[in-house]
């Protein structure tokens, strides 16, 4: 991507997902991949469902975050970063139940699953960017493509897991030992992502 891109686009594209990447620990689901596996290892499948019901309120801090963001970008005269970040962060939303779903894998011990899942998603990326690429070089659009595609492969993924629940049980230490997960991922998700910005 990088090889095909202006230096200048491909600043952008790899700010806007840094950026967005920072945003995240408003969402406070960073703690979803490790209580999924652990609670799934114990027996506790019930998890799948209540994380699923929880995205969405839990990331409602994060997509405020990223429409006033947005605002503030278009505002200063620059809308490709602006709706770029937002639409984004709207998907970004989807991947955390392909998180949940990659930690239900691993709790199951089904790792050939996660391993074909994981190669599926590369494959349609490079693909999707490939025949993105092919037909135009707007930022903006090549952003969309590679949100939308993640985004959406995540999802999918998840429902594909729904067949492999074996039970409705909660762990009861999953609010206490979610709220520390999520709390470290904070710290690590801005080390991560700060130096990209």
């Amino acid at each position: 991507l990088a090889n095909a891109l202006e230096q200048s686009d491909y600043g952008y594209y790899k700010y806007v997902f840094s950026f967005v990447g920072t945003l995240s620990i408003l969402s406070l689901t960073g703690g979803f991949r490790n209580t999924t596996l652990q609670s799934v290892a114990k027996g506790y499948d019930g998890v799948i469902p209540h994380l699923f019901r929880r995205t969405l309120p839990l990331s409602l801090p994060m997509l405020i975050s990223a429409g006033i963001s947005c605002l503030w970008y278009v505002y200063h005269g620059n809308s490709v970063i602006g709706y770029s970040i937002l639409i984004v962060s709207l998907f970004s939303v989807l991947g955390n139940w392909g998180i949940i779903a990659y930690g239900y894998l691993n709790g199951r011990k089904l790792y050939k699953s996660r391993f074909f899942l994981q190669s599926l998603q590369g494959i349609i990326l490079v693909v999707l960017l490939f025949a993105t690429l092919s037909v135009t070089k707007r930022v903006f659009t090549i952003i969309l493509a590679s949100a939308a595609v993640t985004g959406l492969t995540f999802a999918g993924f998840f429902y594909y897991i729904r067949s492999l629940i074996r039970n409705n049980e909660i762990s009861p230490e999953i609010h206490r030992f979610g709220t520390h997960l999520s709390i470290m991922s904070m710290i690590s998700t801005v080390m991560i992502n700060i130096d990209s910005i």
